[in-house]
């Protein structure tokens, strides 16, 4: 047998800024031979963006291959939307049997920013969106029947364009009406408007 000393590591996931505290102790671990080695359990299945393999909610993922933007859903609100949208705004429609789904929306320029567009003026809500994918197999997104969409503050589609410049982050809120009985088993994602590349954040509701 190997004596291996290493030093075991936490690790705590958060939407804003915390504290892992003080590093554990250097521990002796006993490592055995590869004949007394027991099975090992099959390591976790690594996130990629599917419905079966979401990214946790605040991980940045790019929004297709060669997209020049990451993005991120955070902030997600599934119960009692509908009375925290007519809050903001009484102008805001709500339709019989349906609800809001909330959340933000996180945009970053990445390093696949042609060099042409540096410098220049864009908007990420051109290039990606926030949608729902309902527990119906329905897609969802932030538009109502009549084109508009909900009027909030710092709305994901309200913000100003940005110049195209690698690390640059916008973000915005978005509210999206979805039917009550498609809101269980649904799941937050992005849409890239480009190709239509579906990115999956979060566990299915419950």
């Amino acid at each position: 047998m190997k004596i291996v000393v290493v030093a075991a590591l936490s690790a705590m996931v958060v939407t804003g800024c915390g504290d892992t505290g003080p590093a554990p102790a250097e521990k002796a671990v006993v490592e055995p031979s590869a004949s007394s080695a027991p099975n090992t359990p099959a390591s976790a299945p690594k996130q990629d963006g599917t419905a079966s393999r979401p990214f946790d909610f605040g991980t940045l993922a790019t929004s297709s291959p060669k997209s020049r933007w990451d993005v991120t859903v955070t902030e997600a609100v599934t119960a009692g939307g509908a009375e925290l949208v007519l809050a903001e705004n009484l102008y805001n429609e709500v339709q019989d049997g349906w609800d809001y789904v909330l959340g933000r929306m996180t945009s970053v320029v990445n390093e696949n920013l042609p060099s042409a567009d540096a410098g220049e003026p864009v908007s990420p809500t051109a290039s990606v969106m926030p949608v729902f994918i309902g527990g119906d197999g329905r897609i969802y997104d932030i538009w109502n029947d009549d084109n508009s969409a909900v009027v909030m503050e710092e709305d994901w589609i309200g913000q100003p364009e940005i110049i195209a410049k690698t690390g640059i982050e916008t973000t915005g809120r978005f509210a999206i009406q979805v039917p009550r009985a498609a809101i269980p088993g649904g799941q937050f994602a992005t849409r890239n408007e480009v190709n239509g590349t579906i990115l999956y954040f979060g566990a299915p509701i419950k």
